[in-house]
């Protein structure tokens, strides 16, 4: 386990825990919490090193992420569903996707599987997208989105995961549950978004995509004994 980290995450909770409340009330977590985050790094828990990041290893990770929940539950579930979503793009995603997301490995990142009357069609250049994807966490605060696009005509089985910037999009605050209010998980919304090809990850064999390169990104790593 990485105490550097672990310490960087309990000096974080004095500044969430006060904007705790703010956070609930709001619907998404308080800038200042975000900044103290970000400031302490933690937004680039699971990106690799040699991109910036701090390519944590799984105990850490948990730890980390409990102890931002110390201070404030909202806070602490974004930067961990940003993490796990960067982990996601790392492992299933093609070489284009992941270096446009690496660009900021601080950014934070969206994502849901849930569409809802979602569709995308291949177009010259790329996947034209329109529809709706629910719960998608820290959707107010994020730069990317990583949303899961039906392909119109390719079977209900062929789905792209698809990294779309935030503000191709627009934001239904369709969220507002009893807990965790304040993890900003709204409803994403493309009308007629062209997302460009190199932003898309299309199925493997496809005719109109061939299969392409993919580097490693590593696992969540076990921390030693």
């Amino acid at each position: 386990m990485n105490d550097r980290l672990l310490d960087a995450a309990r000096k974080t909770v004095p500044t969430l825990s006060a904007n705790a409340a703010r956070t609930e009330r709001e619907l998404r977590p308080a800038p200042d919490s975000v900044e103290a985050v970000r400031d302490a790094g933690l937004f680039a828990l699971s990106v690799p090193t040699e991109a910036g990041g701090l390519d944590t290893d799984m105990r850490t990770f948990v730890e980390v992420i409990a102890e931002l929940g110390r201070g404030c539950a909202s806070t602490a579930w974004v930067v961990g569903l940003s993490a796990s979503a960067k982990k996601l793009i790392g492992s299933i995603a093609t070489d284009s996707t992941r270096d446009a997301l690496l660009a900021d490995p601080n950014a934070v990142v969206c994502a849901s599987g849930v569409p809802k009357g979602a569709s995308g069609e291949r177009v010259p250049g790329g996947l034209r997208i329109s529809g709706r994807w629910a719960m998608a966490s820290g959707s107010e605060l994020a730069s990317w989105a990583m949303v899961m696009v039906p392909l119109a005509g390719d079977g209900p089985s062929a789905v792209c995961p698809t990294l779309v910037p935030v503000s191709d999009l627009s934001i239904e605050r369709t969220w507002r549950a009893a807990g965790l209010a304040g993890t900003s998980s709204h409803t994403l919304v493309a009308e007629d978004v062209l997302v460009p090809e190199h932003l898309v990850t299309f199925p493997n064999g496809s005719p109109a995509m061939p299969r392409r390169r993919r580097r490693s990104w590593p696992a969540w790593r076990r921390s030693r004994p």
